[in-house]
């Protein structure tokens, strides 16, 4: 019997053929009572080439979200009740005890602070040709051709001399292009990218922002971009999560344009409630 398929039948058409599909997620900590979850009922879908954003405050959930996609949940919490589909496979089923054929590979992650995600007594390169080498069928040489070619991709016009440098020599701005490079490396289909951006001076920011669009065109992929700074969210997504307290308080397509003083509440959108997605509610930024 094919435990997969007999879970997934249960699912729309729609719903089977998005790339990424969360359906009621739970999450509580292990200690917690039973009504008392830190992400409650979680639902969204990512179709394939599609940019979403998950916006929402500073423990709002929406680093736990993409944490629960990856199996990643930290420990002291618990998955309780929900089902996460990727290209019709349940991934939080119990049945897969190893991601790496996910993570790294068909879904990668840019964290928030690249140098913590570094390890510091390895040359950057060196992390990547040694990853590219655990997910791809690639010997040492083609390892470390293909990284210098990402490191290229993704604006160094040196990469060997990138190739042989440390973390601790890296700017900010360095430090998150040779992760975005690490990220795709291995030609995953879907990126997951948590605030990458928030340590960044303004110029390094914009560029990390355009870097980031102009890859996910270039090889088509799907981007789940975290951030509280609605104005980023607007310019990198045309589609948005809005997450509070651990719940989605609404989703729906962005329009029209934003100034640096408009907020969660007041940004202009098309809105689709998650309690009822069949209705459209227009949300003026006049209100």
């Amino acid at each position: 019997m094919d435990v997969y398929k007999d879970v997934v039948k249960n699912f729309s058409d729609s719903e089977r053929k998005k790339l990424l599909h969360v359906e009621n997620l739970c999450i509580q900590s292990v200690n917690a009572a039973d009504d008392d979850y830190i992400l409650r009922n979680i639902t969204f879908s990512i179709s394939q080439g599609q940019s979403v954003s998950l916006i929402g405050d500073s423990g709002s959930g929406k680093t736990l979200t993409a944490l629960s996609i990856l199996g990643l949940l930290p420990s002291g919490v618990r998955h309780v009740t929900g089902t996460i589909i990727f290209k019709e496979r349940v991934l939080n089923n119990g049945l897969i005890k190893d991601y790496s054929d996910i993570r790294g590979n068909r879904i990668s992650l840019i964290l928030q602070d690249p140098q913590a995600a570094m390890n510091p007594v390895f040359t950057v390169g060196t992390q990547i040709r040694d990853m590219i080498m655990s997910h791809m069928d690639k010997n040492k040489k083609q390892a470390q051709e293909h990284c210098l070619h990402m490191l290229h991709e993704v604006g160094f016009s040196e990469p060997i001399r990138i190739f042989e440098m440390y973390p601790h020599q890296l700017s900010g701005g360095m430090a998150q292009r040779i992760l975005i490079a690490k990220a795709l490396s291995c030609n995953p289909e879907l990126l997951i990218a948590d605030e990458p951006t928030t340590a960044l001076d303004s110029c390094s920011k914009t560029h990390i922002l355009n870097l980031l669009k102009s890859l996910q065109v270039k090889y088509g992929l799907s981007l789940l971009y975290i951030s509280h700074d609605i104005e980023i969210c607007q310019k990198i997504s045309s589609y948005f999560i809005h997450l509070n307290k651990g719940t989605i308080l609404e989703q729906g397509r962005f329009y029209g344009h934003t100034n640096c003083q408009t907020n969660l509440a007041t940004v202009q959108t098309t809105v689709i409630p998650h309690v009822n997605n069949s209705n459209l509610v227009r949300i003026s930024a006049n209100h």
